[in-house]
């Protein structure tokens, strides 16, 4: 009777999770082809491109967001659980709310583990068919880095009439636009920097999946590990003199 029951729940609860992760898709790329056709509104091209950006896009952000969604998923279970009295009828088996939690975290753990293995490296290379198609159409080559010779490149982030003078790929700074809004919630003078690391190679010693607690970042990523400053305009442009 055991097996009937936990075979019930696993199918009920993946059933959830399925439908959690289609609605999260549906909204991606709708919200995402919104995105790209304002991208690609003055180019003169044909619907065909952002829909494609869109659909090699999503599956990536489907893929960070799978934590948050299965955690939605298992809050939209239990309500499930509890409209339809299964609940009950299952604690009459003599399952405790533990035993239901571990049976459902087990499926989850599962579930993440084939979606890593499987689903990782197919959205690993759709990011980078996004990235070089989206770049093959991109007029603004501000975002763009300049390499010096040490290997070191610098990226300024502010307001439009914020940026730095010097802030120019002829005088080697990159430079991105911060959002109006600030961090979206609190601050309009915060902004939050996000960082996407590919999969390194496997005999690199400074990649930060090798990190495994917060103190060794710079002891493992050595000089590869990003440093960021707060400056105003005019520190920037005397901080970091073009060279031209």
């Amino acid at each position: 009777m055991n097996k009937i029951i936990n075979q019930y729940m696993i199918f009920d609860y993946s059933k959830i999770v399925l439908n959690t992760i289609l609605i999260f898709i549906t909204l991606g790329i709708v919200l995402n082809l919104f995105e790209e056709i304002e991208f690609f509104k003055n180019l003169n091209q044909s619907f065909t491109i952002p829909l494609v950006l869109s659909l090699s896009f999503v599956p990536t952000l489907i893929f960070e967001l799978l934590p948050f969604i299965i955690f939605l998923a298992s809050m939209f279970y239990f309500l499930h659980l509890k409209s339809n009295k299964d609940l009950l009828s299952i604690k009459i088996f003599g399952y405790s709310n533990l035993k239901i939690i571990l049976i459902l975290a087990l499926f989850s753990f599962l579930f993440g583990c084939l979606i890593l293995i499987t689903v990782n490296p197919v959205t690993s290379t759709l990011v980078k068919y996004y990235e070089t198609e989206k770049a093959r159409y991109a007029n603004d080559v501000d975002h763009l880095i300049s390499v010096n010779k040490n290997g070191f490149y610098t990226i300024a982030i502010s307001r439009a009439e914020d940026r730095p003078r010097n802030a120019t790929k002829e005088c080697g700074m990159a430079w991105l636009p911060m959002a109006d809004d600030g961090d979206g919630m609190f601050d309009e003078d915060i902004t939050i920097i996000q960082f996407r690391h590919m999969l390194p190679s496997d005999d690199f010693k400074h990649a930060i999946q090798k990190v495994m607690m917060q103190d060794q970042l710079e002891t493992v990523m050595g000089p590869y590990m990003p440093k960021a400053k707060y400056l105003m305009p005019n520190q920037v442009e005397t901080f970091f003199p073009c060279p031209n």
